[in-house]
């Protein structure tokens, strides 16, 4: 797929120049905030403060050409890794969102997830900043701006924004929105039509619209987790499986987002837990050879979390950089549950004597992992039930 080797960075770099020095000039710094985090979450610490700052310098220097903002955003990181007594991760905002230290809306909502998808709003102030979108007509258009982006004229690219917004708005606009937003009878029917619209029928994923030139040409990627977004949180609305297991068995030695691999062609498993829950979902309308490809592949990716992710001892062995390192005990814990290696009855792919009898060792050992971690993050609880722990306390959310 040629459109597979479009990268937006690296046109956004050539077009904004000063921004790739200043990536080049922040680096340090961030791989340095990023390791500092890291530490501070296995010594279970809760690192919300700083990580939003963190997530924000990454946007800015990335996928904006705003030099000034970004270099602001990187300064303030700076600051918020030496703050003694930093805001925690339930720490409202006046506008009622759980991320105080930063400006941006999206994130602002990304961050608000937990609570915003709970049963019930037990918060002082309620989630004003959701006023932007809490319209049909105003959430559908702001959806439709950030599926196309024209990262040299406009100096942005919309993707990261497009994925964090839409995995949070799809869960709160179908369980019928969260103290009085998102809930009018309109929102439901938009949203529906808005992903009908978007999936492409050719490729069955979704994705986002490059302009790539001045005469309007323009390209449509294969994005691995937009697709895996709607599969999940929208499966009644997703069509053309065919074409879409097609497509994401034709993607797998591609780089992420536009296929399963991280840089240098690792596995993670995150990707492989985008990449199971399709298969998964798809299953019921697969071809006779794709259902026979999809094991291979699933047999693959669960040999690597094995052999190269998941230590005996419970452990991770390298946890994704970018997000918490509680994330990475999740996605390893929910690609395991996804392809059913704790349950039997969950195992779509595989036949009998195919994987270990006594998976239980394992299970517990990730589970007794988790005590290191600030037990105040909902992730924990999270990663708990997908280990067969016991549910979640407060939240309803779909994961």
């Amino acid at each position: 797929m040629a459109h597979s080797l479009y990268n937006p960075k690296s046109e956004l770099f050539k077009a904004y120049p000063e921004m790739q020095a200043l990536s080049q000039e922040a680096n340090e710094a961030m791989e340095g905030a990023e390791e500092t985090l890291s530490e501070r979450e296995f010594a279970g610490c809760d690192t919300s403060w700083a990580r939003a700052h963190l997530y924000e310098a990454e946007w800015r220097i990335n996928c904006t050409s705003d030099c000034k903002a970004a270099r602001d955003a990187v300064e303030r990181l700076k600051k918020a890794l030496v703050c003694t007594n930093p805001p925690d991760g339930l720490t409202q905002d006046c506008g009622g969102s759980f991320a105080p230290g930063t400006d941006v809306f999206f994130l602002k909502l990304d961050r608000s997830t937990d609570q915003l998808l709970a049963r019930q709003w037990p918060w002082r102030l309620h989630p004003t900043f959701l006023d932007p979108i809490n319209d049909p007509g105003r959430m559908v258009t702001y959806l439709q701006d950030l599926c196309w982006s024209d990262v040299v004229r406009c100096g942005r690219d919309n993707r990261k924004e497009l994925n964090l917004a839409v995995s949070v708005i799809a869960r709160l606009v179908l369980q019928g929105g969260q103290a009085g937003y998102l809930s009018g009878p309109g929102f439901v029917p938009v949203f529906e039509r808005f992903v009908r619209d978007w999936q492409d029928p050719f490729t069955g994923f979704f994705g986002v619209t490059y302009i790539i030139d001045s005469h309007g040409n323009e390209i449509r990627t294969t994005d691995l987790s937009l697709t895996f977004h709607m599969v999940r949180y929208a499966p009644h609305l997703v069509r053309w499986w065919p074409q879409l297991i097609d497509t994401l068995l034709a993607i797998k030695d591609q780089q992420y987002p536009q296929g399963w691999l991280e840089k240098n062609s690792k596995m993670s498993d995150h990707n492989n837990y985008d990449v199971a829950e399709l298969f998964f979902r798809g299953w019921p309308y697969m071809r006779p050879d794709q259902r026979r490809q999809a094991s291979q592949e699933v047999a693959k990716m669960l040999k690597w979390c094995l052999e190269f992710s998941v230590r005996d001892t419970g452990e991770v062995i390298n946890p994704d950089k970018g997000d918490m390192v509680m994330d990475s005990y999740y996605f390893a814990a929910a690609f395991l549950d996804t392809i059913g290696y704790f349950d039997t009855s969950r195992r779509f792919w595989a036949g009998k004597g195919q994987l270990p009898a006594d998976t239980e060792p394992l299970r517990k050992a990730m589970i007794a992992q988790l005590a290191r971690f600030n037990s105040d993050l909902t992730v924990v609880d999270d990663t708990r039930e997908r280990l067969g722990a016991g549910p979640r306390p407060w939240s309803n959310a779909i994961l």
